[in-house]
């Protein structure tokens, strides 16, 4: 075997053993990038650019690759760090709903709203689409509908702690072991797809912790890069003959 061909194969072994490119992975990614790092997922930037789809497709958002089974907790760990607009807005959707082909509309959300200071209101919130006879993939056919919220104090710079409990048909929201929410639904929620999801401001998680009753039915603590990265084929072609190019003796 020579050289070359040695190097090939060496090439080959480090791109399939970069955790990066796992088959493995829990999550895709909208907006900005993310770095995975020190146990942390990471945004690279604060600044959005929306899509204008369903809501956390205007954020730099983490969503799910496959939906969950019917779960009573979902607990996440992060910090909210370097501010550079306001208001910035964190939002944990929930329940969401594949209304086919990965469109996911419909889904409930704890968004957190604040200022240069740090974070000063939670909401419950609905988003949908406001017209269902247009296709999945109109632009700007969303609502966002608050259904209750509440006051509440969180500082940048500081990994805090988010616990949603769902008992029948209310939710319950917990922020560093306290309950600061509890709000009663029309329906009971069954699982679904999750996100994450940022604006005017960066985040780094550190865990996400499902459960149903006290069973662990998923977590990712971020100590692999677990984000689906799109990969380009790209193929070579050759290139064209010139007209007048001399012919071979």
């Amino acid at each position: 075997m020579n050289i070359k061909s040695q190097l090939i194969i060496l090439i080959i072994i480090l791109i399939i053993s970069n955790p990066a490119f796992s088959k493995d992975k829990n999550w895709k990614k909208f907006g900005s990038s993310w770095v995975v790092a020190n146990s942390l997922a990471t945004t690279a930037s604060g600044r959005v650019n929306p899509w204008n789809y369903y809501e956390f497709t205007n954020f730099n958002s983490l969503q799910s690759l496959k939906p969950f089974s019917t779960y009573t907790s979902l607990e996440i760990d992060s910090m909210l760090f370097e501010r550079v607009d306001s208001p910035v807005e964190f939002i944990i959707p929930f329940s969401i709903t594949d209304e086919g082909k990965g469109w996911l509309y419909k889904f409930y959300a704890f968004r957190f709203s604040g200022n240069y200071w740090g974070i000063n209101q939670v909401s419950l919130i609905y988003s949908d689409r406001i017209d269902k006879t247009k296709p999945l993939a109109t632009k700007n056919n969303t609502f966002i509908k608050e259904i209750e919220s509440s006051k509440c104090k969180i500082k940048y710079g500081i990994m805090n702690n988010y616990n949603i409990v769902f008992k029948e048909n209310k939710v319950v929201l917990y922020i560093n072991n306290k309950e600061t929410m509890s709000v009663s639904l029309n329906e009971k929620q069954d699982g679904g797809y999750l996100a994450f999801s940022i604006k005017n401001a960066r985040i780094s998680i550190d865990k996400i912790v499902l459960k149903n009753d006290n069973k662990t039915i998923f977590q990712d603590l971020f100590d692999e890069d677990s984000i689906q990265i799109k990969k380009l084929q790209v193929t070579r072609e050759p290139a064209p003959k010139e007209d007048d190019a001399k012919k071979p003796e």
